[in-house]
């Protein structure tokens, strides 16, 4: 795997912490609402006796009451919603008390431990905050957050969070069959019965994609409702959440056979929230990302110019790189290249101190800036590799190198250039040396920095350097963040370089379940398959002469 599209996507998970700058303003503005109550009848019938007894004569039946309904935790939750606006103000004043109480309480047992830790102290946060947390929940390996991100969106008292939090579900929705099939029983489980607004988008996307042709009316009115809210409530919808949900109808009519519908939907998805405000320009970043993931290349790259036009020139700086990426992907390097151009002629003619503060701001987004024009001239000398010109893909590989002496695919090429001088080949080792040197010294600063172990484990499985240690660096990247397409490929390609065909096309395999819409991926596991193949036909002609 390229070595620059894991920053790539760690960039997008940075990127939505920027969009949500304003987000408290919102949240502020918005009203919250509650859903249906999901516990069984003779909890419900409890429940609300209970409540009743809040406003009993008798102290202690009221203090019993209040006690028991507070082991009931969120399965009360919604029946003690209501009755914070009793008529009774001993029993609105004692709800209220236990939904902050419930509120305080979000972990539960059987929490993985990486999200109780993002959930200490979850009700004391900022809005901003708590965003990013959601983030990092709907994130965590083998989706051991999504049942307390589900319980967010049901109970959360900000439903704009609760919206923000199903966005983020939506945004990295797996694309692998067993993924998903996972993901989708778990957002069945934990929020069956809501009623609530973003609750729903799930429920009916998960039906959506399961079967577009019967799901594509309701998906359409929640999509109606969303672009509605969006013109009358501005401040209570979530920015981006209307673009999305219309995106994800226009790819529901793609999968029910409905072309022509599907790209008059994604055209009017992009006219949604064209303002240029910064939070809804870093939306239509993330949108532009989701896009790219699901293989809509040509609506991804129509939202990735609109950034770049409408956007600060951070933001149009970190389009072109990302729509860059995704060009090379698909193995148009001319055209990557002069994507690359434009972000580098819009950091080029800033005056030298603003230039500074802008490079700083692009390493939120997981951009060195240096890597703009090295990459430039990378993809570059692609595209003359690929018309056969050995001459201008030196060329232009040096002049990457002079822009960034440790672009770790730069490093790579040169290390595989036919012809080299000896001079040269001591040169690019020495290169490569000074870059292991220091991505082991990032491994040994942040032990837990998976794309640390990937990029040293990518560089050095490339170009034959220590390929055990290699094997060592890729297998801790795919403990550290599993099911990643990345480190999945970084892993196959090592074991490529070692000689184990079986092992690197199983991985390699496992890749292409990840990021199925990855030209990249698909392109190694056709180029392993074929060299196992050929290893077959050489043994085979072995035992033949034998």
């Amino acid at each position: 795997m390229d070595a620059r599209r894991a920053i790539g996507f760690w960039g997008v998970c940075l990127v939505a912490a920027g969009w949500l700058v304003g987000l408290s303003a919102v949240c502020a503005a918005a009203e919250s609402k509650t859903g249906e109550s999901t516990a069984p009848q003779d909890d419900t019938q409890r429940i609300q006796r209970l409540i009743n007894q809040l406003g009993d004569k008798e102290y202690g039946v009221r203090q019993r009451a209040q006690e028991e309904l507070a082991r009931f935790g969120f399965t009360a939750f919604e029946a003690l919603s209501e009755a914070a606006n009793h008529s009774d103000f001993e029993i609105a004043s004692r709800a209220r008390y236990l939904l902050r109480l419930i509120r305080s309480q979000w972990v539960g047992e059987k929490d993985p431990p990486e999200a109780q830790k993002l959930l200490e102290g979850y009700e004391l946060l900022g809005v901003n905050e708590r965003a990013w947390r959601i983030g990092r929940l709907v994130r965590l390996p083998r989706f051991g957050g999504i049942p307390v991100v589900c319980r967010l969106i049901r109970f959360e008292k900000s439903e704009t969070l609760a919206a923000h939090a199903a966005l983020e579900i939506l945004y990295y929705e797996p694309s692998d069959r067993e993924a998903w099939a996972k993901l989708a029983s778990a957002l069945r489980e934990n929020l069956g019965g809501s009623q609530r607004r973003p609750a729903q988008w799930l429920l009916t996307y998960v039906a959506l994609r399961e079967n577009p042709s019967d799901v594509l009316e309701k998906w359409s009115k929640l999509v109606a409702e969303e672009q509605q809210l969006l013109r009358s409530s501005p401040e209570r919808s979530v920015r981006g959440a209307a673009a999305m949900l219309t995106y994800l109808l226009a790819e529901g009519y793609a999968r029910a056979g409905q072309q022509d519908k599907a790209e008059e939907t994604a055209a009017q998805a992009r006219q949604l929230g064209g303002s240029v405000e910064p939070g809804v320009v870093r939306a239509r970043l993330q949108i532009a990302m989701a896009l790219r993931r699901r293989g809509l290349d040509s609506w991804a790259e129509a939202e990735y110019r609109q950034v770049a036009e409408k956007g600060a020139i951070v933001d149009r700086v970190a389009a072109f790189v990302y729509l860059s990426e995704m060009l090379h992907d698909r193995g148009q390097s001319l055209r990557a290249a002069e994507a690359r151009r434009e972000g580098f002629q819009s950091l080029r003619n800033l005056a030298p101190a603003l230039r500074e503060q802008v490079h700083e701001s692009l390493l939120l987004y997981g951009i060195d800036a240096a890597d703009v024009a090295a990459r430039m001239h990378y993809f570059e000398a692609c595209h003359w590799q690929q018309q056969g010109d050995r001459a201008k893909q030196r060329q232009l590989l040096n002049q990457a190198i002079q822009a960034n002496p440790a672009e770790i695919d730069t490093l790579i090429a040169l290390a595989k250039l036919p012809d080299q001088t000896e001079a040269e080949r001591e040169k690019t080792q020495r290169l490569i040396d000074k870059a292991v040197l220091m991505l082991r010294r990032d491994i040994e600063e942040d032990p837990e920095d998976a794309n640390a172990y990937n990029q040293a484990a990518w560089l050095m499985g490339n170009t034959q350097k220590d390929l055990d240690e290699a094997l060592r660096l890729a297998k801790k990247a795919n403990e550290l963040s599993p099911d990643n397409g990345a480190y999945l490929d970084t892993l196959a390609h090592v074991y490529f370089a070692k000689g184990d065909l079986e092992n690197a096309i199983r991985y390699q395999e496992r890749a292409v379940e990840v990021e199925p819409h990855s030209a990249q991926l698909v392109r190694a596991l056709k180029a392993f398959r074929a060299a196992a193949e050929e290893r077959g036909k050489d043994r085979a002609a072995t035992r033949a002469e034998k």
